[in-house]
């Protein structure tokens, strides 16, 4: 009989339809509230004004959320209901919702409620007090991880219900990101390395102003400036269509982003700035390039060896059914908790 999950977590370039079908894959029934939320509007112009108020004059995040999701919470309960109830529920990034909210959730829930911080904690001040209202509490950010107050760790996963098909490549290098001053200068390092050896590319920056602006910061004819930001599952299809995927890490965390297990479900090399990578069980110097951003010595040598493929555990642990099976502490499933190694980086 299929359990039914609950899943809430921000809009992300449609990531959440992605998770949404690898769970029915992994057989569960599912209820999405992400559409819930982008359709919410406020009961009243009082209660909108208020909100603006309250963030504006006292930089208080809080009053929206309450509002919100009061008002979105009948609408939720009857889908639920609908549903016969939830066994689990499933948040990312849960600061974007009301204590109030995942209290009621916890209500209906037979079974466990789980968050996974799919970025620093850092970033996010508004998750720290909420960390309490769940059953088990994921981060996937090393530094994050602290047994006392019940955060565990774990790595992002790839989806295994996508049809990998391991199409021939099309170009060389491919890399999607929103632009972020801390990796511009190793961007430009290796679009300018990639032009001098006439190497194909596939980069993007996700910049939303003047490109002539945007040229100031990424003056390469081989790095494109787009305006909107690309659906997680054209992502993956173009990904797939590279040799070597590229990955330039945010400096404030050293979490591994999806890019890195995009490679390692489609078999392809990867040249990374995040150091935190050599530590994992899949890591291998073949099939991994550990970039400092901008000594490129040994590069050429790196992407003329061969392929090592990895074992079928390790393709299997990082999986989306290992990971969803493990995060809900649902039996059978391989650990994957972070090395301890990257833990005390």
């Amino acid at each position: 009989m299929r359990k039914t999950i609950l899943l809430a977590m921000p809009k992300i370039a449609r990531l959440d339809q992605l998770i949404e079908a690898a769970l029915h894959h992994h057989g569960f029934n599912v209820i999405n509230i992400v559409y819930d939320d982008i359709d919410f509007r406020y009961p009243s112009l009082k209660t909108n004004l208020y909100a603006k108020y309250r963030k504006l004059i006292y930089k208080d995040t809080i009053t929206k959320k309450k509002i919100k999701w009061q008002a979105l919470q009948n609408k939720i309960a009857t889908k639920i209901a609908k549903s016969g109830g939830l066994d689990y529920a499933l948040f990312i990034s849960g600061d974007i919702y009301s204590r109030e909210f995942i209290q009621f959730i916890r209500k209906q829930t037979r079974q466990i409620v789980v968050n996974y911080q799919c970025d620093g904690l850092n970033r996010f001040p508004d998750m720290e007090a909420l960390i309490v209202e769940f059953d088990r509490f994921f981060a996937f950010d090393p530094k994050d991880a602290d047994q006392d107050r019940g955060i565990l760790t774990t790595s992002n996963f790839y989806f295994d219900h996508l049809d990998v098909s391991f199409p021939k490549s099309e170009y060389d290098f491919y890399f999607t990101g929103v632009h972020d001053l801390s990796r511009v200068s190793s961007i430009n390092a290796f679009a300018r390395y990639a032009a001098e050896n006439g190497y194909t590319m596939d980069l993007n920056i996700l910049w939303k102003y003047a490109e002539k602006r945007g040229r100031q910061y990424y003056p390469g004819s081989n790095i494109k400036l787009i305006k909107d930001c690309l659906d997680f599952n054209e992502n993956v299809q173009r990904a797939s269509k590279a040799r070597v995927l590229l990955d330039f890490v945010s400096s404030d965390h050293k979490g591994l982003s999806f890019r890195v297990f995009e490679a390692l479900a489609n078999n392809k090399k990867l040249i990374t700035t995040n150091t935190a990578v050599s530590t994992y069980d899949f890591y291998c110097s073949d099939n991994i390039f550990v970039w400092n951003g901008s000594d490129l010595n040994g590069l050429d040598e790196f992407l003329a060896k061969p392929y090592q493929m990895p074992t079928a555990e390790i393709k299997q642990k990082y999986s989306f059914g290992n990971w969803i099976r493990y995060v809900l502490n649902q039996s059978p499933y391989i650990k994957m908790d972070l090395p301890i190694e990257a833990e005390h980086e």
